[in-house]
């Protein structure tokens, strides 16, 4: 049995059994404390831009000498808007080197620049290119060409996928083809920070079964190597029957395809990530014991690449208690139906910690989004005109704002429900080391932009930021989690403005107590700072 740890709320009793001058030298401790952890939070919000369109698109780049960039765009009109540490608009930069249509746009910052992707068409040909930008948001150098693709029709999506290691000093593209449905072709071209290439590969790999395979889980690991994970469902497509670790070095022409033997669990969703700290991948997924039946536990993987060896293959059956403490108004036996792996955060110490998000949706008018609908999305038809899209379905990610929840074929009508977080840390080894729950209830009609949430890792201690509707108010909420499995509710924000609604699942960290988050501001686009 694992620890499962209670909520904790900060307090200022003080003990009667103390000496008077121990009171009085508390006292004065307990008062400046909650004074520096009552007013350590604070929100600095700038006000909308009145020219902007009501559905601009934009992406948060970063921080740049006390100064804050964002990037819009809107149809064919591409822009940086810059904020100053006070949030004031200082600047607006339009940006004229991109083409009139683009198909996806991937921004990548470092310390004194960025870089912001692109792939459009022109003809025949698609294209990925890149633009490297100063501080200051000015162009550094010409637009670089960086692979091209000929396809024979009119594209209405991106061909390529953007990834880059956990230290940025590689960036990769990989697209795949599976035109034929008996063969993947895969194209993967790696980069250095400079955008020097290092490596381009086209791969060959034989599907075994053409209509019930996935590849998913893309990465791309500090060294430059590849990895990705290619699964097999069952006929019924509600479940992964087997699955492979595939793996792609910068020295190597040839793939490396390694079946893992999986206990004997239903596993309908698995989420990879790459710990650069040992050379392992972590993979993990909810499991049940029974086809379609209630989450069980979770399932464990750490496999070290380096050695080519299964460290720890393991699952674990969820306790009474954390189920009892996850569950909001399912049951205890269906506490975790609704809940999906969202982040796996990598330690240096060889261990790591999952998150999971309840998310659900009803209807008065048709079904409402259900575990097995997701799944059904999952392994459902992922071809475009021939282009494999790998990307993961219902999964919050980065780019521009938009819309991280499938909609496809759901009535008009629709309340979207977003709850408790789930958090579990493993160890070096892949034990269950703790768990705890941060209790959330969250729903909206027709929308998500206000649910979810958005973490800042100061390093020692995650923030979980989300929103909770107070007096007809969404209100900012700030809950904290230490290494130890400590959960903490932190006091309120002390200078909330209620006419600003935060959009917390789209915001980003800039520095290390420092995010910024979308804000709506009479159904218009701004954004605020919070500090810690």
């Amino acid at each position: 049995m694992y620890p499962h740890k209670t909520l904790y709320f900060r307090n200022n009793k003080r003990s009667l059994n103390t000496p008077d001058a121990m009171k009085h030298l508390l006292l004065i401790l307990c008062c400046c404390y909650l004074t520096v952890n009552g007013w350590s939070q604070k929100i600095t919000y700038a006000e909308p831009d009145r020219e902007d369109p009501r559905g601009v698109n934009f992406e948060i780049i970063g921080k740049y000498n006390n100064h804050f960039i964002v990037y819009k765009n809107y149809r064919t009109d591409n822009y940086f808007t810059i904020f100053d540490n006070n949030m004031k608009q200082v600047n607006k930069i339009p940006l004229e080197i991109f083409p009139e249509r683009l198909l996806q746009t991937d921004v990548l910052a470092y310390r004194d620049y960025f870089y912001i992707f692109y792939q459009y068409q022109k003809k025949n040909i698609v294209y990925v290119m890149a633009a490297k930008f100063d501080g200051n948001g000015k162009q550094i150098g010409n637009n670089i060409e960086l692979d091209t693709t000929e396809v024979n029709f009119t594209a209405n999506n991106k061909l390529y996928t953007f990834l880059n290691s956990e230290d940025k000093s590689k960036i990769a593209f990989v697209k795949v083809n599976n035109k034929r449905r008996e063969t993947y072709h895969i194209t993967t071209v790696v980069f250095d920070k400079n955008l020097v290439l290092l490596k381009r590969n086209k791969l060959y790999i034989k599907s075994e079964d053409n209509n019930n395979e996935l590849l998913s889980e893309f990465a791309v690991d500090n060294a430059g190597t590849i990895v990705f994970l290619k699964e097999a469902s069952t006929q019924q497509r509600d479940n992964i029957a087997t699955v492979s670790l595939c793996m792609l070095g910068t020295a190597t022409d040839s793939l490396k395809e390694l079946k893992i033997g999986l206990p004997k669990i239903f596993i309908d969703q698995l989420k990879m990530k790459v710990n650069n700290s040992n050379h392992q991948l972590l993979v993990t997924g909810f499991y049940a014991k029974t086809r379609r039946g209630n989450i069980d536990g979770i399932y464990c993987l750490m496999f070290d690449y380096a050695n080519t060896s299964v460290v720890s293959n393991k699952t674990y059956t969820f306790s009474e208690e954390f189920r009892n403490d996850a569950k909001g108004e399912a049951t205890i036996k269906t506490a975790f139906n609704d809940f999906y792996l969202q982040n796996i955060i990598a330690r240096n110490d060889g261990g790591f910690a999952v998150t999971a998000e309840a998310n659900y949706t009803s209807t008065r008018t048709g079904n409402g989004f259900n575990r097995w609908d997701y799944t059904g999305m999952y392994w459902g038809n992922s071809f475009y005109n021939d282009w494999y899209m790998w990307n993961s379905p219902g999964m919050l990610g980065g780019g521009m704002w938009g819309n991280p929840f499938w909609r496809g074929g759901f009535p008009q009508v629709t309340r979207y429900y977003s709850d408790n977080i789930a958090i579990l840390s493993f160890d070096s080894l892949g034990a269950i080391e703790w768990s705890n729950v941060v209790r959330k209830s969250q729903y909206d009609d027709n929308t998500e932009s206000l649910l979810g949430y958005c973490m800042l890792n100061t390093g020692t201690e995650i923030h979980f930021l989300f929103n909770q509707v107070e007096r007809r108010n969404q209100i900012l909420n700030d809950h904290t989690i230490t290494p130890e499995g400590q959960l903490t509710r932190n006091p309120p924000f002390k200078n909330i403005d209620v006419s600003y609604e935060c959009l917390p699942r789209y915001g980003k960290q800039v520095s290390s107590r420092q995010l910024i988050v979308p804000t709506l501001f009479r159904n218009m686009v701004s954004f605020a700072k919070i500090e810690f």
